[in-house]
């Protein structure tokens, strides 16, 4: 669930499912899916005021839900505990006690936090009743999940606590540490690590390999702070967050000459960063290597580490070099290629070196030159090709550099934009236009060409636009229109507004 609308559209769902008899299955399959925080959510929504509905979505008589009948359906009593009626969450916890389900261990925890005490009491009895590690998972993860909470806090320490009088650090390392809830995972890792239950093969097993991010980074962490000299088999880890903390803090005496190269090639920029700190503190000239590297056969891979490390380290020298790679087969390249040269070129020689980027036929590419561009202070004539192209993205990039000169620039973009033939490029000008006429046409201020005006009256009958916004723009633009007059407002339709002097021809009469 991502919104309160969700947990109130969930928790609706679930009353009717359980009073219809309907639908029920779906319904318990949705609850199922729910993390702790989420059951959280869902309980606080369920009994919230909807002002759009003039109810909470669980409240009422409800007497279909029938839950003091035996044998009532888990649905059923899972709804029951969601009742703004204290009586009626009680009485669906009395029932829930009996049945051995994740959902209703997962309703009893919700409750077992309630605010009332009658129904605060039975249920952390009959939570604390089933809670072994067969049980335990969905337990923990809503007490993990509401642990801002002092109650939930002192649940969890309490639930805690009970767990390790009944296992050790092993077992419970060995169920929980692979539980597939989230939140049970990851605080199960920081327990066992706390209780001192791993060891550094584990640690440096877990950072390699384990399929949570922040498990690895976390096990990383703490192998470096007990055992940094096993940071070296980090190294080469096919985890990003591994190789960042091995090569921050592995001690120097075993960072070989040889990792250093390979992770100053690293897939990773965050790690090809550190590594070039690294190698600066030996002594390594950094940009002398690249160009080494460079001047040989490198992969794609190791090219893109060489302009990115050239950008930062390199001088004027490899301006030649990162122009050449603009044309490379690999698209990782040719985006590595267009930040080295805003990074060592000037203004001018970057946007001309950039500037066929615009028609490049990845996305992409055409997208992060219009950035580079935008930035170096590029002309709008320089997206003339982009404007031209066939591909709908080039089209789309001019349009975003051009706009973002401002002024009438922006306006003849946007009204370029919206009579492009991509339906959703055509719909970005026109809210454009509409956005320039409400916030920003009586302050644009700067003179309008007659090439410029001509160029937009030409333009301003295929738009798109509707009649009114159409000759708003023409009276702000100072273009005429057949059967209209193009200095008066047309806003300004009483007898009086146009006898009256403007404003700004008052002043200029004092």
């Amino acid at each position: 669930m991502t919104s309160t609308d969700d947990a109130r559209a969930l928790a609706r769902a679930v009353v009717e499912a359980a009073a219809n008899g309907s639908e029920q299955e779906a319904a318990e399959l949705l609850l199922d899916g729910l993390d702790g925080r989420a059951w959280l959510a869902l309980d606080q929504a369920a009994r919230a005021f909807d002002w759009r509905t003039g109810r909470a979505p669980v409240s009422g008589p409800v007497p279909s839900l029938g839950i003091a009948r035996t044998g009532a359906e888990l649905l059923t009593l899972i709804a029951a505990s969601l009742h703004v009626d204290g009586r009626i969450r009680q009485r669906a916890v009395e029932a829930l006690a009996s049945v051995d389900a994740p959902l209703a261990a997962s309703a009893l925890t919700v409750r077992a936090l309630d605010h009332v005490a009658q129904v605060r009491g039975p249920a952390l009895e009959a939570t604390f009743a089933r809670l072994d590690l067969a049980h335990a998972e969905p337990i923990l993860e809503i007490l993990i999940a509401g642990r801002e909470r002092d109650s939930a806090r002192r649940m969890l320490a309490s639930a805690i606590e009970s767990l390790g009088r009944r296992y050790s650090v092993a077992e419970i390392a060995a169920r929980l540490t692979v539980s597939p809830r989230r939140g049970v995972r990851r605080w199960a890792f920081t327990f066992v690590h706390r209780e001192d239950g791993m060891t550094a093969d584990d640690l440096a097993e877990a950072a390699r390999s384990n399929g949570d991010q922040w498990v690895r980074a976390s096990c990383a962490e703490w192998l470096s702070h007990t055992n940094p000299e096993r940071l070296g088999a980090l190294l080469d880890a096919t985890s990003v967050e591994a190789r960042l903390i091995a090569i921050a803090r592995v001690p120097d005496a075993l960072l070989t000459a040889a990792a250093l190269d390979g992770l100053l090639v690293d897939r990773a920029a965050r790690v090809r960063e550190i590594a070039r700190t690294r190698a600066r503190r030996r002594g390594v000239d950094v940009a002398s290597h690249y160009r080494r590297l460079a001047a040989g056969e490198p992969t794609p891979r190791e090219l893109v580490a060489c302009l990115d490390g050239l950008a930062w380290s390199g001088d004027v020298q490899d301006i030649t070099f990162a122009v050449g790679a603009l044309s490379h087969g690999a698209v990782q390249v040719r985006a590595a290629a267009i930040s080295a040269v805003v990074a060592r070129a000037d203004s001018a020689t970057a946007v001309q070196a950039i500037g066929p980027c615009l028609v490049d036929p990845s996305a992409r590419i055409s997208s992060v030159a219009a950035r580079a561009l935008a930035r170096a202070g590029a002309a709008p004539e320089v997206a003339a090709n982009a404007w031209a192209s066939d591909l709908v993205s080039s089209r789309r990039v001019a349009w975003r550099l051009t706009r973002v000169s401002g002024g009438w620039n922006r306006v003849e973009a946007d009204l370029r934009a919206s009579c492009d033939r991509d339906a959703s490029l055509a719909g970005l000008g026109r809210a454009g236009v509409r956005n320039w006429l409400e916030t920003a046409a009586a302050t644009t201020w700067e003179p309008l060409s007659d090439v410029q005006r001509e160029r937009m009256a030409a333009l301003l009958p295929l738009s798109g636009l509707d009649e009114r916004r159409s000759a708003l723009l023409a009276f702000h633009a100072g273009i005429a229109r057949t059967g209209s007059t193009p200095d008066r407002h047309p806003a300004d339709s009483s007898p009086d507004s146009l006898r009256r002097p403007r404003w700004w021809q008052r002043l200029t009469r004092r």
